[in-house]
């Protein structure tokens, strides 16, 4: 003999209000996997960024690893006597350590808080460098570069953890 069902009470408000969290936490969910692949944890479209217009500007990526090494691309005008000028903030100093610079500087000097890259641009009015950095810490972080006709160039970064 068939015992008879056991009554259970349903509470449809609850299970809607369930129903709605799942949907926003699905949402929440495709948004996280949609920054990601976009670089917003780490290389990608939403991480490259540009500062300036030639014959002075930079490229870097705006989101990056306490880590992990990031690579700082800048093109710098060239004076009369083919050589380009570079002054680095103290900012820069202070929340990256610099792993490499190609190409190598003729010289390099410091002015106050600030650090004076000089590069032999050759026959071009131009010249590109790159300088290999490794953040010192997580956080916003600040880089501040100068040409020699006093155009600047302020660049923030996110480093994580």
């Amino acid at each position: 003999m068939a015992e008879p069902p056991i009554p259970i009470e349903e509470d449809m408000r609850f299970q809607r209000a369930t129903w709605k969290v799942e949907r926003a936490g699905w949402g929440f969910l495709a948004l996280l996997i949609a920054a990601a692949v976009g670089g917003v944890f780490s290389n990608g479209y939403a991480s490259n960024a540009t500062a300036g217009e030639p014959p002075f500007s930079a490229s870097y990526e705006r989101f990056q690893r306490q880590t992990v090494l990031t690579h700082l691309r800048v093109v710098l005008p060239a004076d009369n006597d083919n050589e380009a000028r570079l002054q680095i903030g103290k900012n820069l100093r202070d929340d990256y350590e610099i792993e490499s610079i190609e190409p190598r500087p003729m010289r390099a000097s410091a002015d106050g808080d600030n650090l004076i890259f000089d590069f032999d641009a050759g026959m071009s009015r131009q010249t590109s460098t790159v300088l290999s950095l490794r953040p010192r810490r997580s956080g916003l972080l600040r880089i501040t570069l100068s040409s020699p006709d006093r155009q600047t160039l302020s660049l923030r970064a996110f480093a994580y953890p």
